[in-house]
């Protein structure tokens, strides 16, 4: 395995996240341009489908992966193979069953019978997605911070010049978005394949490690499934209260917002895995690379906070020449804040995991979605895509506090500068959009 430090790694992910970041933010303009905001919600309600099957297909298998991970190539490679075996049963089986149901899943979410389409595409997609996951996991597993990033912005590339091609020129719309994406993540499963189908064929089942993998995988799944829906119900909300126009508005703010999480990709990828060998090898949440670590992760989303809450609309207006998307003006920066929550959340909770206090997740995320469906219920009648936005701020503020708290009983991470850093980005940004 290539050892490489965190900073190694963090410029390793980092080289090639920030090309994927800027080939990424290039998608954005290419949706303003070529759809209408009815266009963007049947995309944003689309991905959520996929979102939903790509968990329960998936099992939290990845996740587990990079939490079991060996150096030793032998338990390397039992590994993939104990966790792929049950991932293409699933995947290719549930693809089928989903084909099968697409019209009925296209009619309850009030989408017309030329979606029905668009959902076959995406389902088609989710096996190679699924192992898209796998092979991301196992180059993180292996810190090839070089690989990962070569091959995810090779596909990123290729996603991209179709996505131009099928849009601007077949005029193809959201089934050219679609089809683009298929083929992005043909490539980067083709590459993985490559390096990682003979470990795959030297591997054996273990039926001890599979039943260890999908104990701390397993809770993971509600808890998947609750962030999406804490993320995504007010989609689906707004689709039923007010309809697909107003989803396109929130969405295209969304993708905005979300960016924050985007450009913490790549210190994230480092972070994380780091964090697990750092408190497995010293059981202590005290020691002093762990706190600058950690405030330091914390003031890089408190700055990126600061950019694109300010800058986010902005950016959108000169966009958006036409002015098809009339977002209110905070919009941006309340979303951008919400994601930085649950950012921030991430940090926090890492006692978690290094604990094996997964069946705790569901819990925290399970109240969280709770609140955002009862928040978007009450304000989305009053206040339109702004309370949707407001919804999502206060559920991730949620999860954030009792993440924190919860973790704070497990393993302390001193993290305090940090989250002083976060709490003055944050009011910056509030008390800007809100002037």
């Amino acid at each position: 395995m290539r050892k490489e430090s965190l900073g190694g790694q963090v410029l390793g992910f980092g080289a090639g996240s920030l090309l994927q970041k800027s080939l990424g933010a290039l998608l954005i303009p290419l949706y303003i341009h070529a759809l209408k905001p009815e266009g963007l919600g049947t995309l944003a309600l689309i991905e959520l489908v996929s979102s939903l099957a790509l968990i329960l297909i998936g099992l939290g298998i990845p996740h587990a992966m990079v939490r079991m991970a060996s150096s030793e190539e032998r338990q390397l490679a039992n590994l993939l193979r104990t966790g792929v075996n049950p991932l293409l049963l699933s995947g290719i089986g549930s693809m089928l069953l989903l084909q099968l149901l697409a019209p009925f899943v296209i009619l309850a979410l009030r989408l017309g019978p030329e979606s029905v389409l668009l959902l076959r595409i995406t389902l088609i997609t989710l096996p190679l997605l699924l192992l898209q996951r796998v092979f991301e996991s196992l180059w993180r597993i292996q810190r090839r911070a070089r690989r990962y990033s070569l091959v995810t912005t090779m596909g990123l590339g290729v996603t991209l010049v179709l996505t131009v091609a099928f849009l601007l020129g077949l005029g193809m719309a959201v089934e050219g978005i679609l089809w683009a994406r298929f083929w992005g993540a043909l490539l980067v499963v083709a590459v993985g394949l490559a390096d990682y189908g003979g470990l795959y064929l030297r591997g054996r089942t273990d039926r001890a490690l599979r039943n260890r993998l999908l104990a701390f995988s397993l809770p993971i799944v509600p808890h998947k499934l609750n962030m999406v829906l804490n993320n995504s119900v007010d989609r689906l909300l707004l689709q039923y209260m007010i309809g697909p126009a107003a989803v396109g508005l929130y969405d295209l703010g969304a993708r905005v917002g979300v960016l924050i999480q985007r450009a913490m990709a790549p210190f994230e990828m480092a972070y994380i895995p780091w964090m697990f060998r750092r408190f497995d090898r010293k059981q202590d949440s005290g020691d002093a690379s762990i706190s600058i670590v950690s405030n330091g992760m914390l003031v890089l989303i408190a700055a990126g906070t600061l950019v694109l809450g300010i800058a986010g609309p902005w950016a959108v207006d000169l966009l958006d020449h036409s002015s098809k998307f009339a977002l209110p003006r905070e919009l941006i920066p309340v979303l951008t804040l919400g994601f930085a929550v649950m950012l921030c959340y991430n940090v926090v909770s890492i006692p978690i995991f290094t604990a094996y206090r997964t069946k705790v997740m569901p819990l925290i995320s399970g109240s969280t979605a709770l609140l955002n469906i009862v928040c978007n219920l009450l304000w989305i009648p009053e206040f339109g895509v702004m309370g949707a936005a407001w919804a999502t701020l206060a559920s991730n503020l949620l999860m954030f506090l009792v993440g924190y708290l919860i973790s704070r009983r497990l393993q302390k991470i001193p993290c305090r500068n940090g989250l002083l850093a976060m709490g003055s980005a944050a009011g910056l940004v509030l008390w800007r959009a809100l002037l």
